[in-house]
């Protein structure tokens, strides 16, 4: 396992693109390669310079021994990502049935180990690079709403995109796919937020509502949907913001960054 940890770290980013379409091919999936890994990374756009450079490694066996778990459990405690899963067959009548169970971490451990994670991931972030705390002013029709953030800012922009009758899906399709999710029927943040946590997200797992404007105020009710836009943007927001103003009529939207 090691070994193909190895092999991924030094993947390009095209490069996972081309073989995961590949295996895509191989299955008769129409799937878009590119759009699936980027939701999977929960990314905007690629990005060579960052691509495998963290490299999770999932080890499987029927029996894990004692020198193997204390390895694991002393990478992990130094940045890895290490997960040890069992596997055992159980022969029942004319079928065989396996037993599948994650046992580093342990399944009622992992919330935890993965917060302390992204907490030190976050403190190292923050070290390295200055964030970007820019506001904007945005102004439909001659009516200014200030001091947006950028993430507020690719939202009322499109909110207001939807008013002037441009098409929802000429809105989602400038953005990754995993920029949205909707459920059927119009209907309030309550019940949207108990049906969109028992959704599958495309590449598996569920989807962490607290990445999405699920709020009453700020879901979007189109043809008889409720949707929910994703509320993590930074590389490429001011750009997706420009495109949103352009499918508006000429001179209905504008904006500026915030005098400080």
């Amino acid at each position: 396992m090691e070994l193909y940890a190895a092999m991924v770290s030094a993947m390009t980013f095209s490069k996972a693109v081309e073989v995961y379409a590949r295996h895509l091919a191989t299955n008769g999936t129409a799937e878009d390669a590119q759009s699936a890994i980027l939701q999977f990374l929960d990314w905007d756009a690629a990005s060579e310079d960052q691509f495998g450079k963290d490299v999770r490694i999932v080890l499987v066996s029927a029996k894990f021994s004692k020198e193997i778990t204390t390895s694991v459990l002393w990478l992990n405690d130094h940045d890895l990502d290490i997960r040890c899963v069992r596997l055992r067959p159980y022969s029942l009548d004319s079928r065989i049935l396996l037993d599948v169970q994650q046992i580093i971490p342990l399944p009622e451990a992992d919330s935890y180990t993965i917060q302390l994670k992204k907490k030190a991931e976050e403190s190292r972030q923050s070290r390295r690079f200055e964030p970007d705390f820019s506001k904007y002013d945005l102004t439909i029709e001659g009516i200014t709403v200030a001091n947006l953030t950028k993430r507020a800012l690719v939202h009322e922009t499109v909110r207001a995109a939807l008013s002037k009758g441009v098409a929802l899906e000429q809105i989602a399709s400038l953005m990754p796919p995993n920029k949205w999710i909707s459920v059927e029927g119009e209907i309030d943040a309550d019940e949207f937020q108990q049906k969109a946590a028992n959704l599958q997200a495309k590449l598996g797992g569920r989807y962490n509502l607290r990445r999405y404007f699920c709020d009453d105020s700020e879901l979007f009710h189109v043809s008889g949907r409720t949707y929910a836009l994703g509320n993590q943007w930074s590389v490429n927001t001011i750009s997706v913001v420009d495109q949103l103003i352009a499918l508006m009529p000429k001179g209905t939207a504008a904006y500026a960054k915030a005098r400080e």
